[in-house]
């Protein structure tokens, strides 16, 4: 019984942070062009910054241009996007990755 109390806690603790975060200010907004993507090692380049997306456990929300959803799967070099994320040591934490529009204005 305990276990399942412990596992329960982290699990809710494991989706409220990067909530959290994003709430607290210390998240931050970037809007650039995709780069690259990887996505067996859930990374990628967007405007020059490497990202970590997350793992399949605690993913990074993504919603497409025109849709309330989306999936990392779906997303492409040369799009347009708006990423919230933190800074870690090592990389920025990716959080949410929203697609704009390919006529949005983006820094170059």
């Amino acid at each position: 019984m305990k276990r399942q109390v412990i596992y329960g806690i982290l699990v809710a603790m494991l989706f409220a942070v990067p909530a959290l975060a994003e709430d607290s200010g210390m998240a931050r907004k970037h809007r650039d062009v995709i780069r690259s993507i990887d996505l067996v090692t859930r990374t990628g380049v967007i405007g020059g910054y490497s990202y970590d997306f997350g793992s399949a456990v605690e993913p990074v929300k993504v919603t497409m241009f025109n849709a309330s959803t989306g999936a990392l799967e779906m997303l492409q070099p040369g799009m347009k996007v708006e990423v919230v994320y933190v800074d870690t040591d090592t990389t920025r934490k990716a959080i949410s990755i929203e697609q704009l529009a390919q006529d949005e204005e983006v820094e170059f």
